[in-house]
């Protein structure tokens, strides 16, 4: 059994691929943490609809809205069938006051977040739609490349075009 299976057998919950699992202005009151598959966070601008992180097994969400007490920033929906362990705000408390490993993780990962965010925002404010697909790529090979041994860069995630053409902020027609 892997690690993770029992907390995910007493708070998982599985979606369907396309599910949405939280959505942006909603309330919060729990947490969540990937036990497998694969969860795209995105925030709705302008009437479209924009990627901005796709997260994997053992990464989490949701735990700004139980933190701040405000309504979710964004919403995470099932890329894939996935498997999620969702904490209430109490269960997130009582880990908090707890466990001082489990707070720096999460503030490594909020910073982390921000740091990121900086990086897009100054991404998505290049004028023309070339440099924003370029700048994207860019990102998430930084993030997500490693070198390979006869030249190039290989991306340790698949990323689908429509992933990228959510992360880049622009229409379909104008990534390609």
């Amino acid at each position: 059994m892997r690690m993770g299976d029992e907390v995910f057998k007493k708070f998982g919950k599985t979606f369907k691929k396309g599910e949405v699992i939280c959505k942006e202005g909603d309330i919060g009151n729990e947490m969540f943490i990937i036990h497998s598959g694969k969860v795209a966070i995105t925030k709705m601008s302008r009437d479209l609809e924009t990627t901005l992180a796709v997260l994997t097994d053992g990464e989490f969400f949701g735990e700004m809205a139980i933190i701040d007490n405000q309504p979710r920033s964004a919403t995470a929906k099932a890329v894939e069938d996935s498997g999620v362990i969702v904490l209430s705000a109490d269960i997130f408390e009582s880990q908090i006051s707890t466990n001082p490993k489990l707070i720096m993780r999460i503030l490594r990962k909020m910073s982390n977040r921000l740091r990121e965010a900086d990086r897009k925002i100054k991404t998505l404010l290049y004028r023309d739609n070339s440099s924003r697909v370029t700048g994207t790529l860019m990102l998430l090979t930084q993030k997500h490349g490693e070198p390979r041994a006869g030249g190039g860069i290989k991306l340790d995630k698949e990323f689908s075009i429509k992933e990228l053409v959510g992360m880049v902020g622009l229409p379909k027609p104008k990534v390609y």
